[in-house]
């Protein structure tokens, strides 16, 4: 889901889902799922404002690879007055669910594990909070049998003047 600020609702970004996306993750034989959030400009610039931005992108498979990016190789100036930036990733690679037991006739939970996922919540790319008291929010989590999340990967933050706050 990527939203801009409620003045302009107008999208800054498109989801892009596609398995034949290498998420860098297990052999090649292995299939693989990943979504990313991509900007539809490389540079987002709010200038003024309090803006709200907000980038999540979440995948899930039982099976197979997965991976999550959120930002990735962006850059984001929020300019003045108190803006907002969340970002998050999620790369779930549990599925369960019910499923009947031909034993007892009953039902039993199961689980299936995806081989690796991966999730990336901002990388390769430049946040600049600008003046104001501003506030950026980047989480990553992923599960399955090789899990690996990772909140800033590669990338810079400018936390400028003002009560900022920043929590990976």
């Amino acid at each position: 889901m990527c939203l801009a600020s409620p003045r302009s609702r107008v999208p800054i970004c498109q989801a892009l889902l596609d398995p034949a996306i290498p998420s860098g993750l297990g052999p090649a034989s292995q299939p693989t799922m990943a979504l990313q959030l991509l900007l539809m400009a490389p540079m987002l610039d709010s200038l003024e404002g309090n803006d709200f931005l907000y980038f999540d992108a979440a995948v899930a498979s039982g099976s197979g690879n997965i991976s999550a990016f959120g930002v990735i190789g962006s850059t984001l100036i929020t300019g003045v007055d108190g803006d907002s930036i969340n970002i998050s990733a999620a790369a779930n690679g549990t599925a369960a669910s019910w499923i009947a037991d031909p034993i007892t006739g009953g039902v039993q939970w199961s689980t299936n594990q995806a081989g690796a996922s991966l999730a990336v919540g901002l990388g390769s790319s430049s946040v600049d909070l600008g003046d104001g008291d501003d506030n950026l929010s980047v989480s990553a989590w992923a599960s399955g049998a090789d899990p690996t999340a990772i909140g800033i990967l590669d990338s810079t933050v400018q936390t400028g003047s003002g009560n900022d706050s920043l929590s990976v």
